[in-house]
């Protein structure tokens, strides 16, 4: 008997390569995915009384979602068995002790509840703000497609199976109809997720010894809206030295001192209202709860980090456009490299007044201040505001 193919333990973040107009903002899927991961405390209707606050996040394999009840105890639901997810108060839930200033807050996940009887159920819940609304209702659709779209993948493994036995034994072939799949989900938005979530099933991982990938291309973005879609190449990357990790770890970056000057402080004031993190102990760097980071580099004024999706995002001072955000302004916050998102960036570097990144394909891209040819964009590039492809003499090098 043929064994089913083995099937991958979680989302990549570097499989996650299009980006989704989450609300307002078009937010990249590793954005959503990692934020759900980490968590945050939202307010859960019970079946009695008003909504208290619990922690949630997704499970180790990301095919439930977790929350820590009143007694300590973990609860947690398959993600597999969510059928609908929507917006407000209009399950029988919140019905029963609603609360309308709340309304664009709330969210229900609509599941089955047991093998045999499957009894409709509804796990209801408030966010804080619309930011974090939009992180966990747009970002728990994408999840379910992927869970649902690997559970029919098993489910199909199975049958496969079954007619290889069957056939050997001379035996009639079971039907694939015959298997019960997962619910599919109901609502017709949720559509365009699943076919994000066929992009996302894993390919076979290269030998340490393989030559390297052909060039990536970027994903198209993904609208909440469309009908259809394009879904882009998935990209491999080894995730630790020998493959995947036994134990999926997410990093955050912290920093401590001060700016030392104020020309950094003057280019982030005229662009954005802000605070400077100026301490003398390490904290988290602002806005970056949703980023699962695996390199920083650090400039004069400005800094880097790297996802683990391969994302960029830069922050600080903008003179001579070493942000790579299209102007010279600076910032506050990191903000993602728009013209290198889905590309695949490997490692990124800082300079005292420019960046530089190296793309998976083993292209280098390099931003910012050209003086003294610094950027290898020849003589003719003073400044660079977007990130631009070092082509002479690179061509031929990987």
């Amino acid at each position: 008997m043929t064994a089913a193919p083995a099937v991958m333990p979680y989302m990549r973040e570097s499989d996650l390569v299009g980006a989704i107009f989450a609300g307002a903002q078009n937010r990249p899927a590793e954005e959503l995915v990692t934020a759900l991961r980490k968590g945050n405390h939202l307010r859960k209707y019970g079946r009695r009384g008003k909504p208290k606050t619990h922690y949630f996040r997704l499970s180790h394999d990301d095919k439930e979602l977790v929350w820590d009840s009143s007694n300590g105890k973990a609860r947690s639901i398959p993600l597999g068995s969510v059928i609908k997810v929507q917006q407000g108060q209009t399950t029988e839930v919140f019905l029963r002790d609603p609360l309308p200033e709340y309304e664009a807050l709330s969210f229900s996940l609509v599941y089955t509840e047991g093998k045999s009887d499957k009894k409709l159920r509804s796990l209801d819940v408030i966010c804080k703000s619309m930011p974090e609304f939009e992180t966990w209702f747009w970002g728990i659709q994408l999840v379910i497609a992927w869970a649902q779209q690997l559970e029919m993948q098993q489910d199909a493994a199975a049958v496969a199976v079954q007619e290889a036995s069957s056939a050997a034994q001379n035996e009639p072939k079971p039907s694939a109809n015959g298997i019960a799949t997962s619910a599919s989900l109901s609502d017709e938005k949720l559509q365009e997720f699943k076919q994000i979530a066929a992009a996302l099933q894993p390919t076979p991982q290269p030998s340490i010894t393989a030559k390297a990938p052909p060039a990536l291309q970027p994903t198209p973005s993904v609208t909440a809206a469309a009908t259809g879609i394009a879904a882009g190449p998935t990209r491999q990357r080894l995730s630790g030295l020998l493959g995947l990790p036994e134990k999926r770890e997410i990093g955050d970056c912290y920093i401590w001192g001060d700016w030392g000057d104020l020309e950094g402080f003057a280019s982030c004031a005229a662009a954005e209202t802000g605070a400077l993190q100026s301490c003398c102990a390490p904290v988290m760097v602002a806005n970056t709860h949703a980023l699962d980071i695996i390199q920083v580099a650090v400039g004069a004024r400005h800094a880097a980090l790297l996802t683990r999706g391969g994302e960029v995002y830069t922050w600080g001072s903008g003179q001579g456009g070493k942000l790579g955000n299209g102007s010279t302004a600076g910032s506050f916050f990191p903000y993602q490299v728009t013209r290198l998102s889905g590309k695949g960036t490997v490692a990124v570097a800082c300079g005292h007044s420019y960046t530089a990144a190296v793309l998976a394909d083993g292209s280098m891209y390099t931003w910012g201040t050209g003086l003294g040819g610094q950027l290898g964009l020849g003589p003719s590039v003073v400044n660079a505001v977007w990130p631009m492809r070092v082509a002479a003499g690179l061509d031929s090098i990987r």
